[in-house]
């Protein structure tokens, strides 16, 4: 699960193999002086129109272009210029013709957004197409020198491209095709992907370019239609909102600095992820439901989330409301927590909404754990359905593992450790359990789910216990109550094993500085980049700050620092007002966290697991709320 060298070997090779193919430029990357220059021509351009249309000024009939003041100089390969109204793209300029790049693709996306304008027929239209000028906002990437890339495959490309920071292009003859990383990242493709569609672009033939085959690789095609193949570093600046100054972005956004992590900030991030979370209720078929993902820069979500999902989601909304409330403490139910049952209730209670066969185990231990945290709040549900679906969902988690604690070879192992935890709160939660820790049937159950536990432990690699995070510690944590925790010493390993591999200054500055904080879990092909599945070993991290089994006072400064850092990425993985400039949507982007900083889908699973770290650090890091009161 965890690979700092190979990770860190990938970011010095590319780096590397940045310099070495680089021949040396007669012209650098653009510098922050020279964009923000290019970024209020471009804005005073579009001022321009508006004015124009106002009345103030008149373009000349043989002439769309208002402007005549010479471009600033923007030395590079080339330049994107990107209009939008209200969040949609209204059109979309490229020029990479050097010196020249900038004003070619500010006249360009100008006479492209006029066209995209009803032409005006009166006083009123045309006022009417002023305020349309007003309302847009501009993007602007500016180009520094194309570098060749060698490319035997297309798929070579993803570990040479740096997404979302650098743009590519492809030459044939004399005609370069480009692609620049803000596209990129809104139609959230990857470098391979944008490769292949250069070459049907720029070859015209959309059959040409087929990963993996013969004669149709990058590598083949490079020879057979003399094909060069190039990245470029970007500088990038846009307008959050219309009429305002252009901000320097970093993939896309804003880079969250160390110094914005507080507890105030936090508490904000927790209720903006909550805020989130609402913000993807729908209506399907008749029931309030969630979207399980949404693409924010395309303004398109997924199919609704299932009973896991759902389940999952509830669970941090009602564990956020802790941030503020007590449970038991008022008659009112706070609004996460109301929301969360609007949700659960109907899930459970109503025929049909679940499974009618086999229900995954999975799926009923996440509703045992959302369920027991729900009922601290509303305590035992009312209705002759809570019974039937109690025995239901104890049975479907209990068939994981026979009557000495043995796991089932059909049960998957990254599901055991919330079947885990289900199991020891069957065993001890008042209303979903037994209660009563000391009656022989819950501790038939408890030595049951121990058994099950330490099987986890002894079976599970100990770089591979991340995987089991935070459901597996949680249940070590219930199953100890106040006695000391078996596992301590295991987990304590994780953790220090988990924080080596953590992305530190000297990794950010390589790979990008929005990845600092993140850990390097091994994914899909090995590849290692922070994504979203930080949150899960995070959440654990989190808890264990506030307990002093695992964490004691003169280890506390060193993990509240790990800590903060990696409350750093997650923050740096929700989209918030700085992402404005391509936020078709808004209210359901604003504060969703994407899968990584360069897959832009926002997945319910995501924001939900970073609510609970943030709710979780927060407990820890501030005094320990009042003891809740006893519950009748």
């Amino acid at each position: 699960m965890f690979s700092r060298f190979g990770w860190l070997c990938a970011c010095v090779a590319a780096c590397f193999a940045y310099r070495v193919s680089a021949q040396p430029p007669a012209q650098s990357v653009p510098t922050a002086q020279q964009l923000l220059a290019a970024s209020k021509y471009v804005t005073d351009r579009v001022r321009q129109e508006a004015d124009a249309d106002s009345g103030r000024s008149r373009p000349s009939p043989d002439d769309p272009v208002i402007s005549q003041a010479p471009a600033p100089d923007a030395p590079g390969a080339g330049a994107c210029v990107t209009l939008r109204l209200h969040g949609h793209e209204l059109t979309r300029a490229i020029s990479m013709d050097a010196a020249a790049s900038l004003r070619s693709a500010a006249d360009q996306a100008i006479v492209s957004a006029r066209a995209a304008m009803p032409e005006p027929r009166d006083m009123l239209q045309r006022a009417a197409r002023a305020e349309q000028w007003k309302s847009a906002t501009a993007s602007i990437e500016l180009a520094g020198p194309l570098v060749e890339v060698d490319l035997a495959t297309f798929a070579d490309a993803g570990g040479r491209v740096m997404t979302g920071i650098e743009g590519v292009a492809v030459r044939m003859g004399d005609r370069v095709e480009a692609t620049f990383p803000a596209q990129m990242l809104v139609a959230n493709d990857t470098p391979p992907t944008a490769f292949l569609s250069l070459v049907s672009r720029i070859t015209g033939d959309p059959t040409l370019a087929m990963p993996g085959v013969p004669a149709h690789d990058a590598g083949d095609l490079a020879k057979s239609h003399s094909l060069r193949f190039y990245k470029f570093r970007v500088v990038h600046a846009a307008q959050a909102a219309p009429g305002a100054a252009a901000l320097p972005l970093t993939r896309g956004g804003r880079i969250v600095m160390s110094r914005d992590i507080t507890m105030a900030s936090m508490r904000e991030f927790a209720q903006h992820l909550s805020d989130n979370i609402l913000a993807q209720r729908t209506t399907a078929d008749g029931r309030d439901e969630l979207f399980s993902a949404y693409w924010p820069l395309q303004d398109r979500a997924a199919e609704v989330a299932g009973p896991r999902e759902k389940a999952l989601a509830c669970l941090a909304l009602c564990e956020s409301a802790r941030l503020t409330h007590t449970p038991g403490a008022d008659a009112t139910l706070p609004p996460p927590v109301a929301a969360a049952q609007e949700l659960l209730i109907p899930l459970l209670s109503i025929d049909g909404r679940l499974p009618a066969d086999d229900l995954p185990p999975a799926t009923a231990a996440m509703l045992v754990v959302s369920m027991s945290e729900l009922c601290t709040w509303t305590g035992k549900p009312k209705g002759d359905w809570f019974d039937k679906t109690h025995a239901r969902l104890a049975q479907a988690v209990q068939s994981s593992v026979d009557e000495s604690g043995a796991w089932n070879d059909t049960t998957r192992v990254p599901e055991r450790s919330i079947i885990a935890l289900a199991l020891v709160q069957l065993a001890t939660d008042p209303v979903m359990g037994t209660g009563n820790r000391a009656s022989p049937a819950a501790q038939s159950s408890l030595t049951r789910a121990d058994a099950a536990i330490r099987a986890l432990f002894r079976d599970t690699a100990p770089g591979a216990l991340v995987m089991h995070m935070p459901w597996l510690a949680r249940a070590e944590f219930l199953l100890a109550n106040d006695d000391p925790i078996k596992s301590a010493a295991a987990l304590r390993q994780m953790r220090d094993t988990a924080w080596s591999m953590q992305v530190g200054d000297a990794e950010a500055r390589l790979a990008g500085n929005d990845l600092e904080g993140g850990l390097m879990l091994a994914g899909a092909g090995g590849d290692t980049t922070p994504t979203a599945q930080s949150a899960r070993p995070f959440a654990f991290f989190a808890q264990a700050l506030g307990d002093q089994r695992l964490t004691d006072k003169s280890e506390l400064p060193a993990q509240t620092s790990r800590m903060l850092r990696a409350l750093r990425f997650l923050r740096q993985l929700s989209l918030d007002t700085n992402w404005d400039w391509c936020l078709p949507n808004q209210q359901q982007a604003h504060w969703g966290v994407r899968t990584s900083v360069t897959d832009q889908r926002q997945s319910l699973d995501a924001t939900s697991m970073t609510l609970i770290t943030v709710s979780s650090a927060l407990r820890s890091l501030e005094s320990p709320p009042p003891a809740p009161p006893p519950r009748e």
